[in-house]
């Protein structure tokens, strides 16, 4: 199979990371930090040292404010449910957030009767930053959720310039990272948003059951998953700091300690990224001309987008295109709307949505050579 989904999830790991889970599964499946014997207090020093890695590698400084969970739809959840709403508030979405935030929002928008607005952006889908400081100013934010980095497209969102507009305006900032770590570079600072949505199956080339949040602005979410945590256990309240507050229930700690060992073999995301642009370049190069391919955005700089490319054959409807290139060509991409309904608006592809092939660690342009001359003869 040549495997072209990547952005829904890294389906082929470092052999390190395997050998970790089976053997981490085989040992340290245990109530992390609930017992007094070695195995527990060595599966919680495996989480701990986990946190710190994944602060590492998003530039913050202090890995205690690294919460784990099951996955980055559920981190979602709890930070976004946990923050203190009011009738009226006014929440900015970018058109690319995925259903994890979206879906999130909309059931708190019916809930608080929330306004929804969505970030503008010019003909091309790029955000417009000067539009988006206006707003704020004139209709002034409660929270402004932002992306880094598109699932559908790729687009490497301005996240740095929307956060510092949106505390200029008092807001609260949610970044869903889960499509660029491992990827994108990340340095977190004093401009960082309050909130980083982080997924471990994706980009860094972990397991799944693995994702969580960073809090980076400390405004701290109610929770709202309750629950036994070793901690304080006779308090039917959940304990007010550390990470306990949010990690209700047991630990996976052999997943937690498999996305370890994935992170110390994370090559520099600076490399990542320019092969995979590198790649995507020399696959649209190969369509230049070709009217019976429609490419989202028809306008890309290269330079901000990830290895993602998303487009519509004139001849096959997208999940046509996807089956053909699967039953025929063994060929994995994704065709749909991706959980992402809002970036479908700009590009009016509403209809039937779109095809979209993403690269990863081990695609080779051999396999991307391989599935040009089959869209060639789709098109």
């Amino acid at each position: 199979m040549i495997y072209l989904d990547y952005a829904a999830t890294s389906y082929i790991k470092e052999e390190c990371v395997y050998q970790e889970m089976d053997r981490l599964f085989r040992t340290m499946s245990v109530n992390a930090g609930r017992g007094t014997y070695p195995a527990s207090r060595q599966a919680q020093k495996l989480i701990d040292e986990t946190r710190a890695q994944i602060a590492s590698q998003t530039g913050w400084y202090d890995p205690s404010d690294v919460y784990f969970t099951a996955s980055a739809t559920q981190a979602c959840n709890i930070v976004l449910q946990g923050l203190s709403w009011e009738q009226g508030d006014i929440v900015y979405l970018s058109p690319y957030e995925h259903n994890a935030i979206a879906r999130v929002m909309e059931t708190l928008r019916l809930r608080y009767k929330l306004q929804i607005r969505l970030l503008p952006v010019d003909g091309d889908g790029y955000i417009d930053l000067e539009q988006t400081r206006q707003l704020f100013r004139t209709y002034a934010p409660k929270a402004v959720c932002a992306v880094m980095v598109s699932n559908v497209t790729g687009y490497i969102l301005p996240v740095k310039q929307i956060t510092q507009y949106a505390h200029a305006a008092g807001a609260v900032v949610i970044s869903d990272m889960a499509q660029a770590l491992g990827i994108v570079p990340v340095e977190l600072t004093k401009d960082a948003p309050d909130f980083i949505i982080f997924a471990g199956h994706k980009g860094i080339g972990g397991p799944f059951g693995t994702g969580g949040f960073i809090v980076c602005g400390g405004k701290m979410p109610e929770p709202v998953l309750y629950g036994g945590n070793g901690v304080d256990s006779r308090n039917l309240q959940m304990p007010l700091t550390g990470s306990a507050r949010y990690e209700a229930g047991s630990s996976n700690a052999p997943a937690i300690g498999a996305l370890k060992k994935a992170l110390e073999v994370l090559p520099d995301p600076r490399e990542t990224l320019q092969r995979e642009q590198h790649q995507i370049a020399l696959l649209q190069k190969e369509f230049h001309g070709q009217r019976g391919i429609c490419f989202y955005p028809a306008h890309r700089i290269q330079e901000q987008f990830t290895g993602i490319l998303s487009f519509r054959l004139r001849r096959y409807t997208p999940e046509e295109t996807a089956d053909i290139l699967s039953a025929e060509y063994d060929i994995a991409v994704r065709s749909g709307y991706h959980c992402a309904p809002y970036v479908h608006d700009i590009y009016g592809t509403g209809d039937t949505g779109m095809v979209r092939v993403s690269v990863g660690r081990y695609t080779t342009e051999e396999e991307l050579i391989q599935l040009a001359e089959v869209l060639h003869k789709l098109c």
